[in-house]
């Protein structure tokens, strides 16, 4: 008689031990995926709140830059005011202490011409009566004009005192928009003859767009390059000079192209663009063999001018 085998594997109970093993790893790794997915989450909120306090650190460095910037602009125009009254200053009391030494110089001729014609006369009058007389009027011609030269020699004085002070007027106003410049340099700026700044690198240039007062446009050009748009331009490089930082350039802009030659880094071109004279700036900043890097520089909301530019 053969053996029941289904009667033997439910009395002995022979598959409850692979069930009871596999529901156990099923739970180890749903615990396991619980504690990662856990692990995980806080490691993305410590994250974020990580990100938050760089992006307000970057925020907060942000705004002390364009302060400082703003300070400096302020301090620069109110230093390029100081300086060009304390100039015309020294200029007029320069020509008034000409003209007061002047004055007494032609004093001094007129008395001693005076002391001349008097010792003269008095050789030629013979009369006792009149020698005392002519001398009677000679001391006091020689005191009125001995008076007068007192007081230009005192308005003399008192002009070169002025002078002095404006002078010195003058060297302050000139030191402090010489640390002015230094401060700028420290921010990779510089100013231009126009009292413009000028970025001299991508530093300052960043810099400059944190003041968000214009538009600003980065070019790589090389020679090989043929009339490369750079914003609402186009530039081409004709020649560059690496041991004399100086660089060839043609102007493109509507139908119109201007060559401008010897563009030294840093010296800005500027050129008056459309019908509402819109101020375009091109800067330099390297030269190398056959390569030129810099920016142009725009107004905010220009439109796109039509007509050609005036340089």
């Amino acid at each position: 008689m053969s053996p029941d085998w289904n009667s033997i594997t439910k009395e002995g109970g022979g598959t409850a031990g692979p069930r009871s093993k596999g529901s156990n790893a099923t739970l180890l790794i749903i615990g396991v995926a619980a504690l990662f997915a856990v692990a995980l989450l806080v490691t993305l909120y410590y994250g974020n709140e990580q990100a938050k306090d760089i992006r307000s650190q970057i925020a907060s460095n942000q705004e002390l830059i364009v302060k400082r910037l703003d300070d400096a602009d302020g301090r620069l125009a109110k230093l390029q005011s100081q300086l060009t009254v304390t100039q015309e200053r020294v200029g007029l009391t320069q020509r008034d202490l000409e003209r007061a030494q002047a004055m007494a110089t032609q004093l001094k001729a007129e008395q001693e011409k005076n002391v001349r014609r008097l010792s003269t006369e008095i050789a030629e009058k013979a009369s006792t009566e009149e020698v005392k007389n002519l001398k009677e009027t000679t001391q006091a011609e020689i005191g009125s004009v001995s008076e007068h030269v007192g007081a230009v020699k005192s308005e003399v004085g008192s002009v070169k005192s002025e002078v002095g002070t404006v002078k010195d007027d003058l060297k302050g106003t000139r030191d402090d928009l010489e640390r002015t410049k230094r401060d700028l340099a420290s921010m990779n700026l510089l100013l231009d003859e126009q009292g413009k700044l000028i970025a001299t690198n991508a530093e300052g240039l960043e810099t400059l767009r944190m003041k968000g007062e214009r538009e600003y446009v980065e070019f790589d050009i090389s020679k090989r390059d043929k009339a490369k748009a750079v914003g609402d331009i186009r530039l081409e490089l004709r020649k560059a000079d690496a041991k004399k930082q100086n660089a060839d350039i043609r102007i493109f802009v509507n139908d119109t192209q201007v060559d401008k030659g010897k563009v030294y880094i840093n010296e800005p071109v500027h050129f008056r663009q459309g019908r509402q004279a819109l101020d375009y700036e091109i800067v330099v900043n390297q030269v190398m063999k056959d390569q030129i890097k810099g920016y142009l520089s725009t107004p905010k909301n220009r439109a796109l001018a039509a007509s050609g530019p005036k340089f």
